[in-house]
């Protein structure tokens, strides 16, 4: 299996590109996710956050970041992105397709889940946002850091263990 994306050359060198790689811990469960992805087998992310991840300060729901992130995934790694006009970075600007269906063509194999809530804490997405993740999903995205540290620092808070929670979960 092949698709066109994957002959993308980065213009930085390997040796910086290497440098933005940060992960802790076991990289098991993610390189089964890259793995289905770069197979072609069907994948369910479920996103939990806050007003970025929500809108993100975008007029146009296609283009907040989350969608875009989806977007360029399908580009990448299912056959939406065959013949798919765009940049080298597999960017669609506007995608009418996206904004009814939510995915970027019918033979996409990634499904979203969007479960954020604008001006959502830790605590609240914990409580009331995890037990709507699919039991069957395959990437959990936690993006919550906008609004933490505003009310208390994050060391030894409610938030922290919140967090700490729902990475556990």
């Amino acid at each position: 299996l092949h698709r066109p994306a994957w002959s993308y050359v980065s213009e930085y060198p390997t040796h910086l590109l290497n440098r933005a790689r940060v992960h802790i811990g076991d990289d098991s469960r993610m390189s089964a996710f890259v793995s289905k992805l770069a197979r072609g087998v069907p994948v369910k992310i479920a996103w939990i956050g806050g007003s970025v991840s929500l809108a993100g300060g975008s007029p146009r729901p296609d283009q907040i970041w989350v969608n875009q992130f989806h977007k360029w995934l399908e580009l990448t790694f299912t056959p939406c992105g065959d013949s798919a006009t765009a940049s080298p970075t597999l960017h669609q600007e506007h995608s009418t397709t996206y904004l009814h269906r939510g995915q970027s063509c019918a033979a996409s194999t990634i499904q979203l889940y969007q479960l954020s809530v604008f001006a959502a804490m830790p605590q609240f997405l914990e409580a009331c946002r995890l037990y709507k993740v699919p039991a069957d999903v395959d990437l959990v995205v936690m993006d919550t850091a906008a609004n933490d540290v505003l009310v208390e620092p994050l060391v030894h808070s409610l938030m922290r263990a919140a967090l700490e929670r729902m990475m556990r979960y």
